[in-house]
């Protein structure tokens, strides 16, 4: 996915106040892989079953965070850093690193 529909989806996700938002925010979420990260660290940390990784990184990536202070995760997914940073945030989260 390249930067320029990433940058769209964001757009879409943090303004849409109907279902082309949430379906922007699907789409981002696994354009970025982040939807497969989650359903990975689930399937290694624990039981999987009934398990909704899409369901559970959509609502994560609008809900505001204290490792961002305060920010919602799917407003850096505008850019490469921004990506990375959500990325190693979740994964600190399935190591017990992040508090």
């Amino acid at each position: 996915m390249d930067d320029a529909t990433i940058q769209t989806l964001v757009a879409v996700a943090l303004t849409a106040q109907d279902s082309s938002g949430q379906q922007a925010l699907r789409a981002l979420a696994d354009g970025c892989g982040l939807i497969a990260q989650v359903q990975m660290m689930v399937d290694d940390s624990g039981d999987p079953a009934g398990f909704d990784a899409s369901g559970w990184t959509c609502a994560w990536l609008m809900q505001s965070n204290p490792a961002l202070g305060g920010q919602r995760p799917v407003g850096y997914l505008a850019t490469r850093d921004g990506r990375d940073r959500i990325a190693n945030l979740l994964a600190m989260a399935q190591s017990g690193a992040y508090g």
